[in-house]
């Protein structure tokens, strides 16, 4: 009877440590598991912030070329529109035209990213020719 008493003592502590060691296996997968998704969460939101700061980086520019494109076609183009880029109206261009120099600012908003750019352009009263002197991202 003492043999088989200590027997089973013996099984329940090998059983105790049996399931020590998957509980913190276990554990320790989750935590890595856990971390890995987080982490690959985070790199997904990243890109598509990304993603749409170049998007709106690129609209705006656009519309500087849109209104560049303007100006040449008529030199005293003095007005305000908008494009449809990424999504309906999401680029606003201002011209604020003087006969000799205009100035360009292009907006573009997409998915609450802002991006704006500010054009100045001398034009030529002899020879109509637009010829843009320095070009900056505004901050918003």
């Amino acid at each position: 009877m003492g043999i088989n008493i200590k027997f089973k003592i013996t099984d329940f502590k090998k059983g105790a440590a049996a399931l020590i060691t998957i509980l913190s296996i276990g554990s320790l997968l989750f935590t890595i598991s856990l971390t890995s998704s987080m982490l690959v969460y985070y790199a997904n939101q990243n890109i598509y912030s990304y993603s749409n700061s170049l998007k709106t980086y690129y609209a705006a520019y656009s519309g500087i070329q849109e209104a560049l494109l303007r100006l040449e076609r008529n030199k005293k183009f003095n007005n305000n529109l908008t494009l449809n880029i990424n999504s309906t109206n999401d680029v606003s261009v201002s011209i604020s035209n003087n006969s000799s120099s205009a100035t360009i600012i292009s907006t573009s908003t997409y998915n609450l990213v802002n991006t704006a750019f500010q054009t100045v352009v001398d034009i030529a009263t002899t020879t109509s020719l637009i010829t843009p002197t320095s070009t900056s991202e505004l901050s918003l």
